[in-house]
């Protein structure tokens, strides 16, 4: 997503899977099966423009939505309340 390019996700990743749906930045695989993978790639190959739309949303939801620093501050503050469930008043740093 960040690269711009379409992502081929594979299909039993339901969170990746989930993303990838909700941007239309890709396409599901079955990783265990190259047919599909190649499936998957002609299409790609043989629609630029469908592949550049799919890369533009990807790169867009990347930089908006799904990213690190969007990321971290609400796995920062569920570290936190883990630590404050475990210790308490008598806080440990991490």
């Amino acid at each position: 997503m960040a690269a711009g390019l379409p992502v081929l996700a594979p299909k039993y990743a339901h969170e990746v899977m989930s993303i990838v749906d909700a941007e239309q930045c890709g396409m599901p695989v079955d990783f265990e099966d190259p047919a599909d993978i190649e499936r998957a790639m002609l299409y790609l190959w043989a629609n630029p423009g469908v592949c550049r739309e799919m890369g533009k949303r990807g790169r867009e939801a990347f930089c908006l939505r799904h990213n690190w620093e969007r990321e971290f501050q609400p796995v920062l503050a569920r570290i936190k309340s883990w630590e404050e469930q475990e210790y308490g008043d008598k806080q440990q740093p991490l």
